[in-house]
């Protein structure tokens, strides 16, 4: 990969989701990507579910355009080896727990000795310090702390879950965010700094919106299914065949939708009335949409310019006309044979460009890396393995076929 992130070489030692995301977006964006990974993997590597050849989806989702070095930093020979690829590296990417990495011995106090200039990013759960430190967290336990999942869901109903994982994947952009501008500032100061983002502190930063609100009107916000807070109508609408989703422009929806005469109507003349009637109004809407399929109203509002589009499901999102146009569905070439269909990154740049690497399996690169980036001889390759201190990729089939 060729891209404004060239040159610029990541040690991430992550599992599941908002550490790869967050290394795989520098990827992207054509840093090199080094996983250091221990002798079992990436713990996503043993999810259950789809697999390609034994390669995990969930895996497979996250982790393109990276190496696969697996190092046993339990070992001294395993940490040497980290050491040495510390001191000829940009930034150490981690997204355990506080405090694993210090009993790893590879906490940022060690690292910036080995290397004053470089950036260490710890995306944690609960966040570095504070009453809630040490709690085990994972995206839905943020999602609920933060209140992400006392607004989604049915008004009245139980919380639900949004589809993608938001608290980790806000969790990876503030940390990809904050890698970027640590280096940035390094230019200017010459040396590195510890970065610490939170899976609480990253969902709660999303919910921006909902605690102004609550602070500005004294009104807890509750779900409203996929509406928005502050206009009405809004959201996704049954019709004759499939869903529409709708955006903010009344009074033309009434219009072309044949019912004007809901523009008159005081619980619709204006704004506030409009979202004190909301399930009125959703409900007279609907009315008006079962006459006809999604794909007959969508010609007709985008014939008036008006914001909406289909309620489309994944398999019609892969084969998308637009989606596509966008380079956002990805077909990569997998060294086990076969390809692997992912999503792509949504950044267009003139100077990203290059071909993408399919996702690593374990230990792929650790002969590469060690021999290539720091010049070890065949011997001390050798005691590393007869060590156990490094993998390069022996039982990568035994570990798909216990799977």
């Amino acid at each position: 990969m060729e891209g404004p992130l060239s040159g610029i070489r990541v040690l991430a030692l992550e599992n599941y989701l908002a550490g790869p995301v967050a290394s795989m977006t520098m990827g992207d964006l054509g840093a090199e990507v080094i996983k250091i990974e221990p002798p079992q993997g990436d713990l996503s590597r043993l999810t259950f579910g789809p697999n390609h050849k034994g390669e995990s989806s969930h895996f497979l989702s996250w982790n393109r355009n990276k190496k696969s070095v697996v190092l046993d930093l339990r070992t001294a020979t395993g940490k040497e080896a980290f050491y040495d690829l510390v001191r000829i590296s940009d930034v150490v990417l981690n997204n355990f727990r506080p405090g694993v990495m210090e009993r790893l011995g590879a906490g940022y106090a060690t690292l910036k000795g080995l290397n004053p200039r470089i950036v260490c990013v710890n995306l944690t759960g609960m966040g570095p310090s504070g009453p809630y430190r040490d709690r085990p967290a994972v995206e839905s336990t943020a999602a609920g702390i933060s209140g992400i999942l006392s607004v989604t869901g049915e008004p009245g109903g139980r919380p639900v879950r949004p589809g993608p994982a938001m608290s980790d994947l806000a969790n990876a952009m503030y940390a990809v965010i904050a890698t970027l501008s640590s280096l940035y500032e390094r230019e200017r100061t010459g040396v590195g700094q510890n970065v610490d983002v939170s899976l609480l502190g990253a969902s709660v930063a999303f919910m921006g919106y909902h605690i102004c609100y609550y602070a500005c009107s004294g009104i807890i916000p509750q779900p409203l299914g996929s509406g928005y807070p502050f206009t009405a109508p809004y959201g996704a609408y049954k019709t004759k065949e499939g869903y529409v989703v709708l955006g903010p422009c009344w009074p033309r929806i009434a219009r072309a939708v044949g019912a004007e005469w809901l523009t008159d109507d005081p619980r619709f003349a204006t704004a506030e009335a409009r979202l004190e009637h909301r399930a009125e109004l959703d409900a007279e809407i609907e009315k008006a949409l079962v006459e006809a399929t999604a794909e007959e109203w969508l010609d007709i509002f985008y014939a008036e310019d008006i914001v909406a589009g289909p309620l489309k499901t994944v398999d019609q999102v892969v084969v998308d006309p637009q989606v596509n146009h966008l380079n956002m569905i990805l077909d990569l070439e997998h060294s086990l044979g076969g390809t692997v269909k992912v999503a792509g990154n949504p950044v267009m740049m003139d100077s990203l460009r290059g071909v993408h690497s399919a996702p690593p399996v374990l230990g792929q690169h650790t002969d590469q890396v060690l021999k290539e980036l720091l010049h070890y001889p065949e011997e001390r390759l050798r005691s590393l393995k007869e060590e156990q201190a490094a993998n390069f990729g022996e039982t990568q089939e035994h570990t798909r076929k216990e799977r």
